[in-house]
Order: C-alpha cells, then structure tokens, then sequence
C-alpha cells in the first residue's frame, strides 16, 4: 500500500523522539530502550503537577515483537507516514495507523505471522478472536486485542508482579488484521475493518488537513512536524476538558495551559477558526465567579492554586484579550468578540483588582507569583521570594486591546473607560522605566533590583512607545554584539553562565514565547525591521534543532514550541513575499 499524496512526509518523523499519536487520542507508540511500546497518556487526579510531569509510568504494552508464522521474532526497518507507521521484516510489511482515537489497526503481511509482546495490566482472559486486559485501580483501563484472520497459535503467560507476555499467531491471507483497542468505557470494539479503506481514509484525513497549511519558501521539514504535532496532539473531550483541545505534550503533561493556550490559538488561526477559538472558550467554560480564570485545566480538574505558603489565587500574565484580537484580525468574526465579551470583561476587571490593591506586585513566593513563562528561571532558583514588575507590561497590554475589541462590538463607553485604564497602567510603567536601570526592567527581591538580565528584561517594548528614551535603550541592548546580548537571539540566561545548555526543561538558549512577545514589542514600537531580522535569525537556529530532544532543542513535541515555530515560519515567509514584489 502506497500514500503518494503523502510522498513527501515519508520518514519526517522519528518516534524515538517524538511519539506517534493521533487526533484525539490518549494513546501513542514510541520507540524506547525496551524496544516499540504502547503507551496511555495518564490523566493528573490531583494539582501536584511537578511531582508528575516527566514520571516513568510502565507502558500498556512494551517490548512489542513483530513475529513470523513460527513465532520467532522479525527484525525490522520503520518507516513514518503522518498517518502510519510501516515496519517492514523479511516476510513483508506491517501497517499501524491509528483507526480513531481509542483504535489502532495492524495489518500484517500475506504470510503468516504475528505479534508480541508485555501488556502491564492486572488481569487477562483470552477468547476465539484475541484477548481482554483490564487494570485494577481508579482508572479501570481494558485492552483488548482482536483479530479476523484464523488464530494459529496463541499464548499468554502471567509475569511476576502485574503483567502479562502474549504471543499471538495468525495464518496468512490478503486481508484482515488486528485491532488494538484500549479504553475506560464498558462498550469494546472489536469489529476489525479493512486496513486498506482505514489506512486511505487516514491518509486523506492528513492530506486535508497539510492542504490548508500557509505555503512558505523556508525549509519545510521543521515546519512539517510542528504542524503534525498541532493536529496529533489534540485530545478529544473529557470530564473538565470541555473542548477539543491541544494539550502541552502527550508524552509529558497533558495539562492545557492558559498561556500556552494563547499560542496554540494563533497557530490554529490560519487553517481552523474553530479550534483557534475553542484553545481559549475552554477557559471561560471554568470561569470562577470572581472573574478569575484558572491557570491550567486537565482532565479531573482545574489549577487555580499553587502549592505555596498562603492559599492565594495563581495566573499567567493576561494574554487573552491580544489573543482574541489576533485572531479576529485574521477572520473579521465579530460574533466570536461578543460571545467572549462578558467573561473577558469579568476577567480583565479581576486583574484590575488585583492590581488596584498592590498584590500582583507585592506578592511573595518561592518564583515569582507572575514569572512569566519561564518556569525555571536561573535566577530565582535560590531565592525564596521576589516581585515581577513586568506584570504592568501586560496588564496594559490586555486593556489596549480590550478597548479595540470594545469599539469593535459596539461597546463604545466601555471603549473610552478600557482606554482611560490602559493609559493609567501605561503611567505606571513609564514611571518604572524612569526610576529602572538603563531602560530594563529588573526582578525584585525584597524590594531591591536582581540585575541579571533576562528576555523579560526587556518586556517594555510591549508597551509601543518608539520614541521614548527607554525604548531606544532597551533597542540598544538588542543590537550591541558587546552588550547584554552577545549570542543572538536573546538567550534566558547571559550566555556565559554554565547552564545554558542545561538539560531541564526550559533552560534553553532561548525562550520562544518571551521572544514572540518582544517581536510584538517591536512592531507596536514601529522597529518591525528589526524585528524580521530577530525572527530571522531565530528561525535559522531552529531549523537545526527542532524534531530532535538534544540539548537546548526547545522542548520540540511540546505544542507550544510547534505553534511558535510556525507564527515564526510563517512571518518569515511574509516578510519574503512581499519583498518579492
């Protein structure tokens, strides 16, 4: 089975990196040390979130064999399709695509051969067409493998502790497969369908949804995968998940957060306005009756709080009202602006609040209570409490827009009171930059400057001002090879600090989300040269980085870094364009 209209994704994908997965499924294939295995994305049941992130649960199957009709194990070559993986052994070919999102489908070759390996689950039954496992526990998952072709030869073994080997053999023939189905439902499926309609409906699926990407005349293969990632890892709706929704990574934290949300939105934007605006409505669907929306959502619950000395509310900078803005920029749809108007209005007013009685400046955690997005930020690691001015940066950010989005529905006097807010913030920040150090803006820590320079350092340009003496400083750190910034692009941390090419998460030579929102600085402060040429050089760094999980490879099967790639892709190729002319 050929996919020509796939031709040119053969191989793009390396699943020892990056997992194979589909649109809303909870299910992927990886290759890892113990060979091909299965894996269920778990679902958080608590707000522990750090204890979680990056833990090594056993896989739903591991050490998946590929096996000939005497049960010996094949070797095997894999080849990579956007909607298939092909493992092809000496006595032919085995297809794997994803059926939906709770199905995977084997076709096997004509010959008689089958399939092995160790499913982690606590208890087994087999029967004329496959085998049933089922988990004991709160999750109460099934997997149940079915074949159509004539069974050979099947046996099950149990292991010490919880887990089962099988080896399942099965004669030879011209159709026919074998179905993977795992699930928390009581109905099972079982009804094997042809492989080749599947993998050809699975194939066009794909095909419709690459034909809807921006064209650009960068190099594609990046580009292929970030977009990949944005459809594969969406999840389908669950419990508090009332959306269908791009989660931050199916193989590490399948929490939606809002400021990543954000991101995802603008990605979306150019080929699906539906799924654009659902990355934010899913926010407003959890909207606290103070107006506060909650930082994160996964699927048994929202995260409003942090674990930290006093039981205070916890969010991301505000980023939603330049999100709905971007977004109605692109398609004009005024119906979206007014069914997001009161719960964005309710939002926005909680800020304020916050920010009338001091406590979005004052507050004191162990990272700063707004530290951007920056989870681990080198210089407040050892440091138990601090203070983010830039939060006046956004909240002015969001107001400005808010007035737009106002005018734009008809609200005309909630224009002019938005507008007479946002011009107080922007006071405020401009009295901040005055009393600041060279037109930066410094983390506090028990009320004194940390002078170490950060992207955030230069959050300000947000606020447009190009002819303030400020913003022409903060420029001048841009573009001084011997000033803060001796590394283009903006590094997290000064580039001769021995962590920049640490292995964490987010301590990486760049932070892809603060530098979006400086590109954003610089066209509201009218210097969009400057910022083609940043954006420019940025993207020319991860052409070789991103798809693989090397040092300082920006957390590539992660969809906030996908979704930034692409605004930063498809600037470019714009850019281009209209030089062309």
């Amino acid at each position: 089975m050929d996919f020509p209209v796939l031709s040119d994704f053969q191989n793009f994908l390396d699943i020892r990196i990056i997992p194979f997965t589909s649109r809303g499924s909870r299910l992927s294939v990886v290759v890892e040390g113990k060979g091909i295995c299965l894996r269920l994305t778990d679902r958080l049941r608590s707000q522990d979130i750090a204890s979680r992130i990056g833990q090594n649960l056993p896989a739903l199957i591991e050490e998946i064999n590929f096996l000939d009709g005497e049960g010996n194990i094949l070797e095997y070559s894999i080849q990579t399709y956007p909607h298939c993986l092909i493992f092809e052994t000496k006595i032919g070919k085995f297809y794997l695509t994803f059926e939906d999102g709770e199905n995977i489908l084997i076709a096997p070759p004509a010959q008689p051969c089958g399939l092995g390996g160790r499913i982690n689950l606590n208890e087994m039954i087999t029967d004329r067409r496959g085998g049933i496992a089922v988990a004991q526990g709160e999750d109460r998952s099934r997997l149940v493998y079915s074949t159509n072709r004539k069974i050979l030869n099947h046996h099950v073994e149990k292991m010490p502790g919880n887990g089962w080997k099988f080896k399942l053999i099965v004669a030879g023939g011209n159709g026919g497969g074998i179905l993977l189905h795992i699930s928390t439902r009581l109905g099972l499926a079982r009804y094997v369908n042809d492989p080749r309609v599947v993998l050809n409906r699975a194939a066009q699926i794909w095909q419709d949804w690459f034909s809807r990407v921006p064209k650009i005349a960068l190099p594609d293969h990046p580009y292929k995968i970030a977009w990949w990632l944005l459809r594969s890892g969406l999840v389908s709706t669950r419990f508090y998940l009332s959306r269908e929704v791009l989660v931050s990574s199916k193989k590490h934290s399948t929490t939606i957060w809002q400021w990543d949300a954000c991101f995802y939105a603008m990605a979306y934007r150019h080929i699906d306005r539906k799924l654009a605006q659902d990355q934010l409505r899913i926010f407003f669907d959890h909207q606290a009756p103070s107006g506060m929306i909650p930082d994160g959502i996964y699927e048994s619950g929202v995260i409003i709080k942090r674990e930290q000395s006093s039981e205070a509310d916890w969010s991301r900078p505000p980023l939603l009202a330049w999100t709905i803005w971007k977004l109605f920029e692109r398609d004009g749809d005024v119906e979206f602006l007014n069914e997001i108007y009161d719960g964005l209005s309710r939002w926005l007013k909680w800020w304020l609040d916050l920010y009338d009685h001091g406590l979005s400046l004052t507050y004191s955690t162990n990272h700063s209570l707004f530290a951007e997005d920056m989870d681990d930020p080198v210089i407040l690691e050892e440091m138990p409490g601090n203070i983010s001015p830039e939060m006046s940066v956004f909240l002015y950010l969001q107001l400005d827009y808010m007035a737009k989005i106002s005018h734009a529905v008809g609200e005309y006097e909630d224009s002019k009171d938005w507008s007479h807010q946002a011009q107080r913030i922007l006071s405020q920040v401009q009295s901040d930059e005055e009393a600041g150090k060279g037109g930066l803006f410094w983390i506090q820590q028990q009320g004194r400057p940390v002078c170490v320079p950060t992207p955030l350092s230069l959050i300000g340009l947000l606020c447009g001002d190009c002819e303030a003496d400020a913003t022409q400083k903060m420029v001048a750190h841009l573009s001084d090879e011997d000033g803060v910034w001796k590394n283009f692009p903006l590094p997290t941390i000064l580039i001769e600090n021995d962590d920049v090419e640490n292995q964490r998460l987010w301590q990486s030579p760049e932070w892809l989300s603060v530098f979006y929102l400086l590109l954003e600085g610089l066209d509201r402060s009218n210097l969009s040269e400057i910022a083609n040429h940043l954006c420019r050089q940025l993207l020319d760094r991860l052409n070789n980085r991103f798809g693989n999980e090397q040092k300082g490879s920006h957390a590539p099967i992660y969809g906030w870094a996908a979704a930034l790639y692409i605004e930063l892709a498809v600037r470019a190729a714009q850019v281009d364009a209209i030089k062309a002319i």
